[in-house]
């Protein structure tokens, strides 16, 4: 995919629910429909994501991107959690 080895997390918080960090395998949405052009290995960035998006709709998971400057007015910062 983007890099080998790249690693995303699924959290399940008690308060928050269950939160997907992307990291750089989905670094922003739009990566998604660009279909991660420039990756190392697009195909496999690109099963990945559709994995990763599965994941996340069948825990019902909040996404946070590795890297949307879009997101990043949305998302809580410190010294604001998620619990």
């Amino acid at each position: 995919g983007h890099a080998p080895g790249q690693l995303a997390m699924l959290l399940r918080l008690p308060e928050t629910g269950p939160v997907l960090l992307t990291s750089d395998a989905i670094s922003r949405p739009a990566e998604i429909d660009e279909k991660f052009a420039g990756s190392m290995d697009e195909a496999a960035a690109i099963k990945s994501a559709a994995r990763l998006m599965a994941l996340a709709e069948a825990e019902n998971a909040f996404i946070i991107y590795g890297h949307d400057p879009q997101q990043w007015d949305e998302i809580k910062k410190a010294p604001h959690t998620y619990i």
